[in-house]
């Protein structure tokens, strides 16, 4: 193993993709793979087109016996540097006695009027080659991502999949470009306000009574909502469960265009990790059931203490996931900062769910290694807050942290059980008091100030009513007015 071998990159054009992106054929180095960089600014309709053949000496690992298999995989970074997901543009196969392999890329997608900078490596592939031969024994591999006994890849021919015919560029065409709507949206937002929605359906009631109607009539600030139909999908097709959340996503994601994320347990902060089989069972019924736009990764771990070294839970989790469905986002959830290890498990992360007392003197929110990540990658969930003033507090803290998800809730955690006061109650079961609601709507819009001094304007108003002696009514009204944006006087 580890012999080198001589590989020749070839590049050639394709028609340009759907209206508004383009075909874009990466650049390779020709020496070292990853070492190299492209930077394109392209149109819509444009189309980069590389004709020149690259030859160079590249280390890969040549095996003593049968094949091993290699994807070539660009990365993308947008205009501010941001590394995007991985795209794979081709399968290589390495045969014993191998010396030349010439490797011919598929295309990769980038949205129109957008600068990105592809880098471009080769790593091994944990799926198997297409194509068989027999041969003695199959080439253990014990770096399968997701496997604990390291899989196997079946011996094959000295043989490169052949060019993408049009109908195959059209397929990956319209996988990248899910891959980007999804990007898209993620980097849109500077803040957003989501709150776990682990309740149940109620569009059947009055609307006023609606908690997912007042969510959606928020999608503005509120881009995506959990389904938790049973800590997991719960009942199939057919049961009134999915039909009572089939219904409601037809209203929040039909009308509203609010992304769905479905919940599952890991087990992991619980010390109960639970086998990729079962998790990626449930993956694979939110999707085949509700048609889910993302995961949410419950009960995760944060890496630290009696959790340390176990991040790679995770990572299998998400580098399984993300060879099955690239372009959906994912959530993970530790429920407090975590090391280093922990980023890049997910899109999101849930670094803060406590009580508002606790978030205002955590000097820990905010990680060293956290730094430097996009802010819509944090997410924090503040329950029992006990008032206005402490709400603006929250929010004033949050201004100066880098989080982009936010939720605020006057719901709380403690509840007293046979005169014993616990932590059991469920924090979430439903929005908080709309006067926190609107506040905290406010501030993912960048209008916390306005908000502000306009309850302002209406404690003055009514100083000035009390001074001069105004009418009852005009009082009770001017008490009412604050009372709606603060929830006192």
């Amino acid at each position: 193993m580890g012999s080198k071998i001589e590989v020749s990159f070839g590049k050639t054009g394709y028609p340009p993709a759907a209206t508004g992106a383009v075909a874009f054929i990466p650049s390779h180095p020709g020496v070292e793979l990853g070492t190299a960089e492209t930077t394109g600014w392209l149109g819509a309709g444009q189309q980069l087109y590389e004709d020149a053949t690259e030859t160079g000496m590249v280390e890969l690992a040549v095996p003593e016996h049968g094949a091993v298999s290699y994807d070539v995989v660009a990365y993308l970074k947008d205009g501010d540097g941001v590394m995007l997901e991985g795209q794979p543009v081709q399968r290589l196969t390495i045969q014993a006695g191998d010396g030349t392999v010439t490797l011919q890329d598929a295309p990769l997608l980038v949205q129109a009027g957008e600068t990105v900078t592809t880098q471009t490596y080769a790593r091994p592939s944990w799926a198997s080659s297409p194509v068989e031969v027999p041969a003695p024994a199959p080439v253990p591999r014990p770096d399968k991502p997701g496997s604990d006994d390291g899989g196997h890849v079946a011996p094959v021919a000295p043989t490169v999949r052949p060019i993408l015919d049009m109908s195959e560029v059209r397929d990956y065409v319209d996988k990248q470009q899910r891959i980007l709507d999804a990007k898209r949206s993620y980097r849109a937002r500077m803040r957003s306000i989501v709150p776990p929605t682990y309740f149940y359906p109620d569009y059947w009631k009055p609307v006023a009574e609606q908690n997912w109607h007042t969510m959606a009539q928020a999608s503005e600030v509120c881009p995506f909502l959990i389904i938790n139909p049973a800590s997991g999908p719960g009942e199939g097709p057919g049961s009134p469960q999915h039909k009572d959340f089939t219904n409601q996503l037809k209203l929040n994601r039909g009308e509203y265009g609010q992304k769905i994320y479905g919940y599952i347990r890991t087990g992991a902060s619980i010390g109960q990790p639970r086998d990729l089989e079962t998790l990626f069972d449930e993956v694979r019924k939110y999707i085949e059931w509700y048609d889910v736009d993302g995961i949410f990764w419950d009960e995760a771990y944060n890496g630290w203490g009696d959790q340390a070294g176990k991040e790679e839970f995770h990572h299998r989790i998400a580098d399984r996931f993300n060879a099955l469905y690239p372009w959906m986002p994912t959530i993970v959830n530790p429920g407090a900062n975590t090391t280093a290890g922990m980023v890049g498990t997910g899109w999101h992360m849930m670094t803060f769910e406590n009580e508002a007392s606790l978030y205002l003197t955590d000097k820990y929110l905010v990680q060293e290694h956290y730094k430097g990540q996009p802010r819509q990658m944090f997410w924090h969930c503040i329950h029992d807050i006990t008032g206005f003033e402490q709400a603006v507090q929250v929010l004033r803290l949050a201004d100066t942290l880098n989080v982009g998800i936010l939720y605020l809730t006057d719901d709380t955690i403690w509840e007293i059980k046979d005169g014993v006061r616990s932590r059991t109650a469920n924090p979430y079961d439903r929005l908080p008091a709309a006067w926190l609601w609107r506040l905290q709507i406010a501030w993912a819009k960048g209008e916390l100030d306005d908000y502000l001094t306009q309850v302002d304007i209406q404690r003055q108003n009514l100083a000035v009513l009390q001074a001069t002696g105004a009418p009852a009514e005009a009082l009770a009204s001017a008490r009412l007015k604050i009372q709606a944006m603060t929830g006192g006087n």
